[in-house]
């Protein structure tokens, strides 16, 4: 089983903020490692949020 130490970054699939936050918080991760810079930037584009934030 992985831990949460081994995970890198996470590259999120919606524009929810608030929740992307939250769940930091509960698996105990640094909010640094959630990519979030593109919500306020280009927010929501339904199936390319991913690819997108990978290639920025």
């Amino acid at each position: 089983m992985t831990g949460i130490d081994e995970i890198s970054y996470i590259t999120p699939h919606n524009v929810n903020i608030l929740i992307w936050r939250r769940a930091a918080k509960f698996m105990n991760m640094p909010i640094e490692k959630i990519f979030l810079k593109n919500i306020s930037e280009i927010a929501h584009c339904f199936g390319a949020d991913m690819p997108i934030n990978i290639r920025d």
